[in-house]
């Protein structure tokens, strides 16, 4: 059975074919690698279950906002999952950054995007801003994960996506073995605004993003930079918060 819609034909595959498809081609988690029943979508239900989620987006007083408190003022700031070593959320975000999976990041934006519509503090986002990859990481991995989930967001949101505001000029070691100290002192000039931004004038109130936040000092200094525009308000968003 064919629809026509403009000039694009519309083909309803049979339930038949689907089966067909699937068992050639048989879509996998993405966290672990178990075959997706039909009607999933990236995860499978028991790592549906398994993925420990936060509820953050309810509350404005919440733990995201406790860690970052004395160091950042935000409008709002919330995580999707809470991040653990060897779970369930680690395997979906390493295969995310590391397995040339882009997409996942995608559709986690679009899952976040649908709650985050509902929280108040964000009604008057500008932008939303992806922590920027240096050029030769993103060179090496060939695209960024943060921008992966700004997208979702984005789609779902109705906001734009900001990625000329600010750049990453210097490239910074692995900051997974640092303390909150050493990560800043690497980070310090990282993060600056670009000669050719993509911010206009006036009131602004952007949402930055990051795939994870642990002593939260690159968003810390990410956030420094976005604060020299002239009456900018931020908040911030991550799909995950894991331990300090």
């Amino acid at each position: 059975m064919q629809e026509e819609k403009g000039s694009v034909f519309c083909v309803q595959m049979p339930d038949i074919w689907h089966d067909l498809v699937d068992f050639i081609y048989p879509r996998l988690c993405y966290v672990c690698d178990d075959v997706l029943p039909r009607g999933s979508v990236l995860k499978c239900p028991d790592c549906e279950q398994a993925l420990v989620t936060t509820d953050m987006h309810k509350y404005e007083d919440n733990e995201m906002v406790h860690r970052m408190a004395g160091r950042l003022s935000l409008r709002f700031g919330a995580a999707m999952y809470r991040f653990y070593k060897g779970s369930k959320v680690q395997n979906l975000i390493h295969r995310w950054k590391y397995h040339n999976f882009p997409e996942i990041g995608t559709y986690l934006g679009l899952e976040y995007g649908k709650l985050l519509t509902q929280v108040e503090a964000l009604q008057d986002l500008t932008a939303i801003i992806p922590v920027p990859l240096h050029r030769s990481r993103y060179k090496w991995r060939g695209y960024n994960q943060a921008e992966t989930f700004a997208r979702g967001l984005s789609e779902v949101m109705g906001v734009r996506v900001d990625t000329r505001t600010v750049v990453r000029p210097r490239r910074s070691a692995s900051q997974t073995t640092k303390d909150r100290r050493a990560r800043l002192e690497d980070l310090e000039n990282s993060f600056e605004l670009s000669r050719q931004p993509g911010h206009q004038a006036g009131a602004l109130h952007y949402l930055l993003v990051d795939d994870l936040l642990t002593t939260g000092a690159t968003m810390e200094s990410f956030a420094r930079a976005v604060l020299e525009i002239p009456g900018v308000c931020i908040s911030l968003v991550t799909v995950a918060i894991g331990q300090k």
